[in-house]
């Protein structure tokens, strides 16, 4: 929201600026002018996308060591120097620092080195982190429930969570933006069902490019007795469901802090992998 710390500066009022993302993400978004400038970005050509450039280690971030390329959000996957997400993040990232105070949605526990460095940039930085623990804390009060999502929550999920065993569901839920290919669709559902354990698995509409998402009917089928399909459910809730024993997730930041506080038995975060390696990996407690 760009425009908005620049009205405030012309009208001399104070600025805060509230960011969802992590601390690290921050800190690496910072530096994408310099990036620039060094010439790392964009790419000279796709092939660096393939091959191993993106594995190149980035030593001058300060207190993120040895992050790679490939690390730094996705947008410097880009040939073109006037790709619109390139630039209008250089730009936010330079709003930024305009900004009288910075609130992040972590805590210091985590990203204690990171926060340590951003505050000799922008001494005003305050950490209000996990917002999920405050939205828990007004269910549990008088006050008027408050959600994060935007998307419309399936409560009977965790009402079907409710008649199953503790620890034997695996949660099953790859963000609110992260797109796949039909392929990968086939390899996570096959991969689920091969693991032979009860799922939720959340799936949107939209996960799939450039179309619906339709699983096979014969995964369905197979499943029907065991699974248990969402377009979207109140995430919090069901980390921290007794019955939920691993969560199968895209390692988004939300997804990432949430699952931090809750005790869970298994936690991962998988991409391009077979149904088979997905089966193996996915061993709950009691086998």
């Amino acid at each position: 929201m760009r425009c908005v710390v620049e009205a405030a500066e012309e009208l001399g009022v104070p600025c805060i600026s509230i960011l969802g993302c992590a601390a690290c993400s921050f800190m690496s978004i910072y530096h994408f002018p310099e990036l620039i400038e060094r010439c790392i970005v964009p790419l000279k050509d796709e092939n660096m996308i393939s091959n191993g450039y993106l594995d190149t280690t980035i030593d001058w971030i300060s207190a993120l060591k040895d992050i790679r390329l490939k690390d730094i959000p996705c947008i410097i996957r880009t040939t073109d120097s006037n790709d619109i997400w390139l630039n209008f993040t250089v730009d936010v990232a330079q709003s930024w620092l305009k900004a009288s105070n910075v609130i992040f949605n972590t805590f210091d526990e985590l990203e204690s080195e990171v926060l340590e460095a951003i505050a000799c940039k922008i001494p005003h930085i305050y950490t209000v982190g996990p917002l999920s623990m405050i939205g828990e804390q007004l269910q549990k009060s008088e006050t008027r429930s408050m959600r994060s999502s935007l998307c419309k929550e399936d409560l009977d999920s965790v009402n079907w969570l409710d008649r199953k065993e503790p620890n034997s569901v695996l949660y099953v839920n790859f963000g609110s933006t992260t797109i796949v290919t039909d392929h990968q669709l086939r390899e996570f559902a096959w991969g689920l069902a091969d693991s032979k354990h009860p799922f939720l698995w959340i799936n949107r509409p939209d996960v799939m490019m450039g179309k619906s998402a339709i699983l096979p009917s014969e995964f369905v089928s197979e499943t029907k007795d065991r699974g248990y399909l969402a377009s979207w459910c109140p995430q919090d809730q069901v980390l921290l469901h007794s019955s939920v024993g691993g969560f199968l997730t895209h390692c988004g930041w939300n997804s990432t802090i949430e699952a931090y506080l809750v005790e869970y038995h298994f936690y991962v975060g998988l991409s391009l992998l077979s149904n088979k390696q997905i089966a193996d990996l996915l061993v709950l407690p009691g086998g």
